[in-house]
């Protein structure tokens, strides 16, 4: 049961202070946004209430964005909802859910993929080892919402694919995504950075790690987009830190 309690942990997907970059249609009240979250956490999720628990989020994210969305409620629904997991693998089913819930609103949410040259395109992925995605989701949904053109390949993917893949298109940026310390392994961004344009690092995993010094460091939501937006830009380059 460790594996699942481990895969279900209180999800530190990106650090507190991203804010939307355009207001919402109808900013949410502090109140109704607590209350969703506790429909979420207190209801629907333990209950394995998916088609609810869809309808909730698929309003919020259409209402209010795709960002305000996920910083007001769907982080600290996730981490409230990651505390009551228990060694014995209590509530990992209601964790797993919501994540796969907040994940397809995303894809709902984000629209249609934006065609671009390879050279204009971002490359996301988590390293060997790391099966947490939904911040790489967040960020591609958000990157989508903008016509920002992105390559999702997705959970643990060997480092021999990555490499083969940024080596292929030689995108613009690639983003590595590590929640754990055991997957940030700095060999991998030495392997990418001749590959790519801007190498960046992304997730809580990265925050005791040495990077190399051409690699960009993000610790939000809004500067990973900002980070991968500057970069796709013909002539962008971002800094070596994104933590706004």
């Amino acid at each position: 049961m460790g594996d699942l309690a481990e895969d279900a942990e209180p999800p530190i997907v990106w650090t507190a202070g991203a804010v939307a970059r355009r207001p919402p249609r109808r900013h949410p009240s502090r109140s109704r946004t607590g209350s969703r979250r506790s429909r979420c956490t207190g209801s629907c999720a333990p209950r394995l209430d998916a088609e609810t628990l869809r309808h909730v989020l698929d309003d919020d994210f259409a209402t209010h964005g795709l960002e305000t969305t996920w910083n007001e409620l769907c982080v600290p629904a996730l981490t409230a909802l990651g505390r009551r997991v228990t060694p014995a693998g209590d509530c990992v089913d209601a964790v797993l859910l919501l994540s796969w819930a907040i994940i397809a609103g995303l894809h709902l949410a984000a629209g249609p993929t934006n065609s671009a040259s390879r050279a204009q395109r971002a490359l996301l992925a988590c390293p060997e080892g790391e099966r947490h995605t939904i911040g790489l989701e967040a960020l591609h949904a958000v990157l989508t919402e903008r016509r920002t053109p992105a390559n999702m390949l997705g959970p643990s993917v060997p480092t021999p694919v990555l490499v083969a893949a940024a080596d292929r298109i030689r995108p613009a940026v690639v983003v590595v995504w590590s929640q754990a310390r055991r997957t940030a392994r700095t060999g991998l961004l030495r392997k990418l950075a001749p590959l790519a344009g801007t190498t960046i690092a992304a997730g809580p995993g990265w925050d005791e790690v040495r990077l190399p010094g051409t690699v960009v460091r993000v610790t939000t939501l809004r500067g990973a987009t900002d980070a991968v937006t500057a970069a796709t830009v013909p002539g962008g380059r971002p800094g070596t830190s994104a933590r706004a």
